[in-house]
This record gives C-alpha cells, structure tokens and sequence, in this order.
C-alpha cells in the first residue's frame, strides 16, 4: 500500500522521535501548542504587541526570552532575594530598567520568605513537602503594584509573574492598577505543592473577576514525582482586547485550503479503502 505525503511525514516523525526520546528530546510539528515562550512572543510582536512597559515580578536568573523580545522597553524588575541583586544590576546595564529588591504582595510591609537550596523556587508560601524543600525562613521587605504603577503612565503594559504560588497575593496588590496593564504572563500550577497555593481554576476564577481572560498557554513543567504536568505559563489579555473579538477560525482563503486538504483526506482514505479490499471484519467474542 502506498503512503500519501502526509502519513509518509508522520511515519518519520514517529522514527525520528523514537531515536530522539532516548536522549529525552522529541520533534514536534511546528503548528502544535503548546508554544515555547520565545514563539508566544513573536506571535505577540507579529500582532502588534509592543509593549513601552514591562514589569517583570520573579527575577531570579531572568527572563532572557522576554528581554531579547523587546530590547527596548522600559523595565521594572522586582525582586526579593538579595543574592540575585547582581543580576539585577547587570539587567539595568543592559536594559532601559530600574529594580526595586523586596517581594511584591498584597500590601507594604515585610515578611517571612522561604529562601530554598534552589534559590529560583523561594515562595512567600510553604512547601506541603516541609522543612525539606523550604529551606530557611528570612525576612523580606514587601510593595505592592498599585504604588509601583500609580505614578506611570506608560502604555502598554506587560506584567509577568513568576513567584512560586503566591500569584494571586501579587495581583491583589495591584486591583486600582490592573485596569492599566494590557497583558499578563503568569506561571500557574495545576497541581499546586505550595501550602494553600493557588491552582489553575483558583487563578482563572480571579481573573475573570478582574476582567482578564485566557488567551494562550506557554511551555510546560513536568514533575519527577510521576511525570504529571505541574506548572505552565498563562497568558492573559483584557477582556475588551482586540485579538479576543475575532471569531473565525480562519479567513476565506485559509478556509477554502482547509477543505481542499479536507477533501484530499477524504479521496486518499478511501483509495487505501480500496487497496486494501474486502475484508470481514471480525467481532470480539464477548460483543457476539
């Protein structure tokens, strides 16, 4: 039987990936989600998205995929673990960026962080793992947005979040100033291992109430534990955004490709019907 272009492609697909996967790396088709962050960008750019401020919460190591997007955006970088102040002030070469080294919270203050072996995954929250994963506790300085933005008048805004569960006590940190921001990119667990840490439908329930709805989802983090999907990058948009209003599915030229390729399914599958012949086709025992 002879295979169509398409089953021959997927075919090598499924060879090549079996080679790959034993060096834990696999092909995908370009076309399928999830995106990388770096491909939600230029997506992003492509549409028109070029935001004159980015507030980037977490900072850890950086967001390199975001900084090499938009090189020439004004930054304010926020962070509360002083080890990774030198990051920050080679960002600040770099960037148009100024940082403020404290945690972002629903009020001004300080409190106690969980400052881990893993620096990247400190959390205002605790681990249900205990004493094992948190690390030690210390004392950090807090701000919330609304007086980082209350002075800025910047337009767009992007605002990414990265901090480990305590997502949704930065945001209520920022409810007089959320009307100003035009996208959010924030990491969202699915299956939360932080102590009274939001999940996925915690988060979608409050941002629906502030306005914002779901427009992709970024990557993806597995979990060693039994290789469940753990965390992936949300991103949101104002409920009023113009990339919302479109409903088509694709326009008349894409579509009239789609049902010639449709169609081209249809006279390949039952070409191989008929290659194949006649055949009985057999019961299981237990449906007879």
């Amino acid at each position: 039987m002879k295979l169509g272009i398409r089953s021959a492609v997927e075919y090598l697909f499924h060879i090549i990936n079996r080679m790959l996967g034993t060096l834990g790396f696999r092909l995908v088709p370009a076309n399928k989600p999830p995106r990388s962050m770096i491909e939600f960008l230029s997506h992003a750019k492509a549409l028109g998205f070029h935001p004159s401020l980015i507030v980037d919460i977490g900072i850890a190591d950086g967001t390199p995929e975001i900084y090499k997007a938009y090189p020439k955006s004004r930054y304010i970088l926020i962070e509360p673990l002083v080890e990774f102040e030198p990051v920050l002030r080679q960002l600040c070469q770099r960037l148009d960026a100024e940082y403020i080294l404290a945690g972002a919270d629903e009020s001004v203050g300080e409190i106690e962080i969980h400052v881990h072996d893993d620096l990247a995954g400190s959390s205002l929250l605790g681990e249900v793992e205990g004493s094992l994963a948190d690390g030690v506790k210390r004392k950090v300085p807090t701000i919330c947005l609304d007086d980082v933005l209350a002075k800025r008048t910047e337009s767009p805004i992007l605002l990414k979040i990265d901090v480990q569960g305590a997502e949704l006590r930065v945001l209520r940190g920022a409810r007089e100033s959320l009307h100003k921001i035009d996208m959010i990119i924030m990491e969202v667990a699915l299956i939360s291992s932080m102590e009274d840490g939001p999940d996925f439908f915690d988060v979608m329930e409050f941002m629906k109430q502030v306005n914002f709805y779901l427009y992709d989802i970024v990557g993806g983090n597995i979990r060693p534990i039994d290789g469940s999907l753990k965390q992936v990058d949300l991103v949101f948009v104002q409920k009023d955004n113009p990339w919302r209003k479109e409903r088509r599915y694709a326009t008349v030229e894409q579509r009239q490709r789609l049902n010639e390729r449709g169609r081209k399914r249809r006279r390949d599958f039952a070409t191989r019907l008929t290659e194949i012949g006649p055949e009985p086709c057999t019961i299981p025992q237990h449906y007879s």
